[in-house]
């Protein structure tokens, strides 16, 4: 297994390629400039309970310090179970200002992912800053299956039918999710 990023995320599968190089005008670090591609391919694994299978992420950078985007970061995920089964999740983001890596500022280009029996999608991209102490953006259900819902509900004698869709203003505040 291969810690990446944090503790408690294990890959059990997949392919990361990285390339990078570095030119610099003279001795000071301030005159270097990087430049980098990063390929996440068929990665599975988890991190802490929650597993993914299949995820993919194509991204070019440059930057010392500050980073920023020379196309968008392309990502998908086919599987991931969070206890509910979230699948083909499509997300496209940039960095589209020099940002600091360590609390970017990162543009949300595109959110796509199927849930429930109907998909969860970002209508108009939105900036998520993370060196905000509250960020906030509005994702959109559609078609979502009410009994599919109510199935997590284990030990439960709960019956729906229907479908539920709108909007979902989801805010993070001091690490907390709110939707």
């Amino acid at each position: 297994t291969l810690e990446l990023l944090q503790p408690g995320m294990e890959i059990l599968s997949g392919n990361i390629a990285l390339d990078t190089a570095f030119k610099r005008t003279n001795a000071e670090r301030s005159h270097w400039t990087q430049q980098s591609n990063l390929t996440l391919h068929g990665l599975s694994g988890r991190v802490d309970n929650y597993q993914f299978e299949n995820l993919a992420l194509m991204a070019n950078w440059s930057g010392m310090e500050r980073w920023k985007t020379a196309q968008p970061i392309e990502f998908s995920l086919e599987k991931l179970d969070l206890g509910f089964e979230v699948h083909n999740i499509v997300a496209r983001l940039t960095l589209p200002q020099a940002t600091a890596i360590t609390k970017p500022s990162v543009r949300l280009e595109k959110f796509l992912a199927g849930m429930f029996g109907g998909q969860l999608f970002l209508p108009e991209p939105a900036l998520w800053d993370f060196d905000a102490p509250i960020n906030t953006l509005t994702l959109r259900a559609q078609q979502w299956q009410l009994s599919d819902m109510v199935a997590l509900q284990q030990d439960k004698d709960i019956q729906a039918s229907g479908m539920l869709e709108g909007e979902l203003p989801v805010t993070l505040d001091d690490g907390r999710i709110v939707i």
